[in-house]
């Protein structure tokens, strides 16, 4: 509504409602909602204050005037044609909501009855109209709906936080109750998988001996990517950094987020194990494995879209990054105790066989000395116990070296070499470069392995 476009008044003269009018007006004036008396053309014959404060003109302005006066032509027939209506089937009407602009170019909602009247001064058929401005209930059912869609979804929000309590919950009792390394992984990222888009998911292990971070699972679209490692001293990589800093990292674009980071960002890119390359991704979370205040990894999942992460995500995978940590330090703690046993269990076989050679060689060395007691000829001695050591270690050359006092000399009688007797030969106990001689004269075991590089050991030569 608003001042009156002017538009040809209606040709009917306009009609006097006679004293009684005077007074009514003083009645309906006092009413808050709009009242109204229209003749059969659609001329106010009669108005209240309300209604012409509306209109922004006074009563005596609105007289004789009509909806076209004040409406667009397509809004005034379409109001028109419902008085017709009206009068025609003398029946009333309900208009619920009707909505107009106000002078100031507000929206108001109105309500709206019309019933047909008779106008004894007129002989005719009119409409009486009452309105009630009902904007500022509809305003208040409009806030009343908005704090219920807003406690709806606050409701919905703490539902969801405590399913995804119960959920994370189980995640991490699945993720914890197993302690090999590939199925620890695998659990984890099919859990991740079902929560948010892991079109990419991969879980690096920090290696300081290597200075690396060691992928042993990758995964693009379900497909492993070879297992491969980072070098850390490449500071220009988002998992370098977020390994460093201890801290996540998030970007819905990363050519336009690298910054945020990292200098540069030049991704190279890993095959999988059947060979393919995969397109860019775009979207990544990079979160630390931390346990013990040590971190000893980092988690990621990426996607090929944009704007697919959003802190909700970052939040989920925050409460499995602590389960995770945990169970690949007991999956690799476990490795490392499954190695110790198996080298324990290596050793104790080791010290066995040992020992059980030990006892071999134990009755060897018993037989040997029955039969050296049994034995008169040196030649038989000789041949007892080569045959005997023969059997508990290699004696492809074997000799006993009997002391010549009166000659100051070694005598190797009987030497046999690769079972064949040899002649027999004395050392001069004056030549000291002999390894014979010297073992003799310094009352000292000699073991070689390797003589070329043992000899000095015990010789000294200029």
């Amino acid at each position: 509504m608003g001042k009156a476009v002017k538009h040809q008044k209606a040709t009917k003269p306009l009609v006097k409602l006679g004293a009684k009018s005077d007074l009514l007006s003083r009645i309906i004036n006092e009413i808050p909602e709009k009242v109204f008396l229209k003749d059969s053309e659609g001329r106010f014959l009669l108005v209240n204050q309300a209604t012409a404060d509306a209109y922004q003109c006074s009563p005596e302005e609105l007289l004789n005037t009509t909806d076209f006066d004040f409406f667009k032509a397509k809004d005034a027939r379409e109001y028109r044609k419902h008085e017709i209506e009206i009068m025609e089937s003398g029946e009333p009407k309900y208009f619920p909501e009707e909505v107009f602009k106000d002078p100031n170019g507000n929206e108001r909602v109105l309500q709206t009855v019309k019933k047909p009247f008779y106008i004894p001064e007129l002989d005719e058929t009119g409409i009486l109209g009452i309105q009630f401005d009902i904007t500022e209930i509809k305003t208040l059912e409009k806030e009343i709906k908005d704090k219920g869609r807003e406690i709806t979804g606050q409701q919905e929000a703490i539902q969801h936080a405590q399913d995804d309590t119960r959920l994370l919950g189980e995640i991490g009792q699945e993720i914890l109750s197993s302690l090999s390394l590939d199925q620890v992984l695998f659990t984890i990222y099919e859990k991740v998988n079902k929560l948010m888009d892991a079109t990419v998911f991969g879980i690096g292990i920090y290696l300081p001996e290597h200075n690396c971070l060691e992928y042993p699972l990758a995964i693009a679209k379900g497909k492993k990517y070879k297992p491969y490692r980072r070098d850390i001293s490449n500071k220009n990589q988002l998992a370098v950094w977020c390994l460093e800093n201890s801290k996540p990292v998030m970007v819905n674009n990363v050519f336009e987020e690298y910054g945020k980071y990292i200098d540069e960002y030049k991704d190279k890119k890993h095959k999988l194990e059947s060979g393919f390359n995969l397109e860019e991704e775009l979207s990544m979370i990079y979160l630390p494995l931390i346990t013990k205040e040590k971190t000893m990894g980092v988690i990621t999942v990426q996607s090929y879209e944009e704007n697919v992460y959003t802190d909700h995500h970052l939040n989920v995978l925050r409460n499995i990054a602590v389960y995770a940590a945990i169970a690949l330090e007991n999956a690799t703690l476990y490795e490392h105790l499954e190695d110790t046993v198996r080298q324990r269990t290596e050793e104790v076989v080791l010290q066995k066989e040992s020992v059980e050679q030990a006892h071999k060689n134990l009755e060897v060395v018993s037989r040997i000395g029955q039969d050296i007691i049994a034995s008169l000829s040196v030649e038989e001695i000789i041949e007892k116990v080569y045959k005997n050591v023969n059997t508990i270690l290699d004696a492809a050359v074997f000799g006993i070296g009997i002391f010549q006092q009166d000659k100051n000399e070694l005598l190797f009688s009987g030497l046999i070499e690769k079972g064949e007797k040899l002649p027999d030969r004395s050392l001069s106990l004056d030549n000291k470069d002999k390894l014979g001689i010297h073992c003799f004269a310094e009352k000292q075991e000699i073991v070689i392995n390797d003589l070329q590089k043992e000899y000095k050991k015990y010789i000294q030569t200029d």
